[in-house]
């Protein structure tokens, strides 16, 4: 058997998502507390599917790093070579 070598670039790939993510969310507040001369434009109730939705994706995205890094081991374990990429003819 063979490792992937996409492996590290996808899950890198996964950090950043999760990153942007977790930007947006910081910037959830300004969107709820708007200024005092105008009104609110986007209730809490639904906020809280968003929410909700972030967060699991949140914590998938963490199960999913798990899940790599125990697979690398046991590839390292198992002795896995790297497996050639092999690029596809234009």
């Amino acid at each position: 058997m063979k490792k992937s070598p996409r492996t590290k670039y996808l899950l890198k790939e996964m950090k950043n998502s999760v990153q942007e993510l977790h930007n947006e969310l910081g910037s959830l507040p300004n969107l709820l507390l708007p200024p005092p001369s105008t009104e609110a434009t986007l209730p809490l109730v639904e906020v809280i599917p968003i929410a909700t939705v972030a967060s699991l994706l949140i914590e998938v995205a963490a199960r999913i790093e798990g899940i790599v890094g125990a697979t690398e081991e046991l590839a390292s374990l198992a002795k896995f070579k790297p497996a050639v990429e092999k690029i596809a003819p234009h």
